[in-house]
């Protein structure tokens, strides 16, 4: 699983990005079209290479990438947009019913 994405990280992983963020793996799917010239020198994982941290994870590569997944949230912003309306007005309505004493489930 993963613990945190860094949004907009930069193409080369540094060992300050490495430092300041307390990084422990860097990850890669091993399925993805550039890989098919091999792991170059330059490729921007160099330092995590060396410093023991780059790892490769099987990915379903083309059906899911970056750019599915970005899709897949643009698709689906109003869904995500009416659920969070729905979950406020639930809350606003378990508040409102606790600061008048009765019971939410009164309400």
């Amino acid at each position: 699983w993963v613990d945190e994405v860094i949004i907009g990280a930069p193409r080369c992983v540094t060992s300050d990005l490495i430092k300041t963020w307390n990084i422990h793996i860097v990850a890669r799917g091993c399925n993805h079209q550039r890989d098919a010239g091999g792991a170059s020198a330059n490729d921007g994982y160099e330092v995590a290479r060396s410093m023991g941290l780059y790892r490769e994870v099987p990915s379903k590569w083309p059906e899911l990438c970056h750019e599915t997944v970005v899709r897949r949230i643009i698709n689906d912003r109003e869904t995500y947009l009416r659920r969070n309306r729905d979950r406020a007005a639930k809350e606003d309505t378990y508040y409102m019913g606790k600061s008048q004493g009765t019971s939410p489930l009164e309400v």
